[in-house]
């Protein structure tokens, strides 16, 4: 005979079958035990540094600094926002929310990113720690397709654990990660880029050309689709990276093969917790920067540059 409540991370069965009620402890450690988990993820987990290295990706000079920052869309309040970010590796200390006006309101071309608005926080919660709470919750991510969940296997353990600030070139050259994206330009290289051309107004055609592409190509047996921005250049705008990816993430939804793949953005757009976290919230399982577009230094540019 027990009397109780059911804690909080706490559970119990009752089996009918056998007319008694199976405790926490031992219907967690049924269910951890029956399958080699553990050995699963040790024989199947992929590192990004074990993969072979791939040729060496040239920084953006400074003599582009220019066009990249009027592409994405950087302004002088912006380039204030990344200062410590480069100088320091920390976030720029603010107010916690926004209450400037909305995106729409605008008469001014807006990020995409400002659509979404955060409202003014009225509590002071404080912010979620992997460090001190690592028991319940992990800051990392892994790559890769998702298998049944109602089938365990070992081949779903198959993932790669990125370390995408350097390393992100380097999966593109491995059968385990290949690569692509769209581009409304043919004479893009592959791994093709999400371009399109400025002149037109070819826009939702470009959108649909990147979503059929996507399509065929984990049809092909792609894991991972790399949506990049380094196609873009005075004659092709690239696509905003939250629309891309929640297109492509969508589409592949429709067509039934969304968990054959994930998603990787790499962008020089995104630059604020917020953008990233919409990019994650629409389907990205990570996303990158671009080379000199936001925290990497280039040795070429001036000591003080916001770059450097």
């Amino acid at each position: 005979m027990q009397k109780g409540r059911i804690q909080p991370g706490r559970m119990f069965l009752v089996d009918t079958a056998q007319r008694r009620i199976v405790p926490d402890e031992e219907l967690k450690a049924r269910v951890a035990t029956e399958l080699p988990y553990a050995q699963w993820v040790e024989a199947q987990r992929v590192r990004m540094k074990d993969l072979p290295s791939a040729p060496a990706t040239p920084l953006a000079n400074h003599e582009t600094l220019e066009l990249r920052q009027n592409v994405f869309g950087y302004t002088a309040e912006v380039l204030r926002l990344l200062q410590p970010m480069v100088e320091t590796g920390g976030e720029a200390i603010g107010s916690m929310g926004t209450d400037t006006p909305l995106a729409i309101l605008s008469s001014r071309p807006q990020s995409l990113f400002n659509y979404f608005k955060q409202l003014f926080a009225q509590v002071t919660n404080p912010p979620v720690d992997a460090i001190r709470e690592e028991l319940i919750m992990a800051a990392g991510t892994t790559m890769g397709p998702e298998h049944n969940l109602f089938d365990p296997q070992a081949v779903s353990a198959r993932q790669i654990e990125p370390a995408l600030a350097g390393d992100l070139q380097r999966g593109k050259w491995t059968s385990c990660a290949r690569s692509t994206a769209g581009t409304a330009s043919e004479r893009a290289p592959w791994p093709r880029y999400s371009a399109w051309p400025r002149a037109s107004r070819g826009l939702a055609q470009a959108l649909d050309k990147l979503c059929t592409e996507a399509v065929a190509a984990v049809a092909d047996g792609c894991e991972i689709l790399i949506l990049s921005d380094r196609g873009f250049d005075r004659e092709h705008a690239p696509i905003p990276s939250l629309l891309s990816c929640a297109a492509v993430h969508h589409h592949l939804l429709r067509a039934g093969t969304r968990t054959h793949t994930c998603l990787v953005v790499e962008s020089g757009e995104p630059r604020e917790v917020h953008d990233f976290c919409l990019l994650i919230g629409y389907g990205a399982s990570a996303v990158k920067p671009l080379p000199g577009a936001r925290g990497h230094r280039n040795p070429g540019w001036p000591r003080g540059h916001p770059g450097r």
